[in-house]
């Protein structure tokens, strides 16, 4: 159910784990400055990130909606 929040795409390398030909996704990225492409993350870092994502918003007794990387949470 979380992975099918996200578009992926065949054949990228990952950001994070820096493994290459993996199906990955694009991850906005928030801040200032002008970012020359797009981040990508395979799956097995997605859902790393989403574990960890979850385990903050019920610390913080918030509602949590999968596919939100890299936004506002």
């Amino acid at each position: 159910m979380i992975l099918g929040r996200y578009a992926w795409l065949a054949g990228g390398r990952c950001f994070k784990c820096r493994k290459e030909e993996r199906f990955v996704t694009e991850i906005g990225v928030r801040g200032e400055g002008a970012v020359e492409r797009a981040l990508l993350m395979c799956g097995s870092c997605v859902l790393a990130e989403e574990e960890a994502r979850l385990g903050r918003m019920r610390r913080r007794r918030r509602l949590y909606v999968p596919g939100r990387i890299g936004r506002r949470e």
